[in-house]
């Protein structure tokens, strides 16, 4: 995030697309779930930033689509 938005939700309300947003929170996010060992691809960072966005537990890339 850049010093002109102060958290993820203020961030969403800037991009162009805001379906990107997990595609950010997966890339440069630091919350221990996206963080922790076991998730170590794309496809899992993407499943547990909609997870941290969304609530509940991760989700699968296919469930993002719909």
């Amino acid at each position: 995030m850049s010093s002109r938005t102060s958290s993820w939700a203020d961030f969403v309300q800037h991009l162009k697309h805001p379906e990107s947003l997990i595609n950010f929170i997966a890339a440069y996010g630091t919350h221990a779930a996206l963080i922790a060992a076991d998730v170590d691809t794309l496809v899992e960072m993407r499943a547990a930033a909609a997870a941290l966005v969304f609530g509940g537990a991760r989700r699968s890339t296919r469930a993002l689509a719909r």
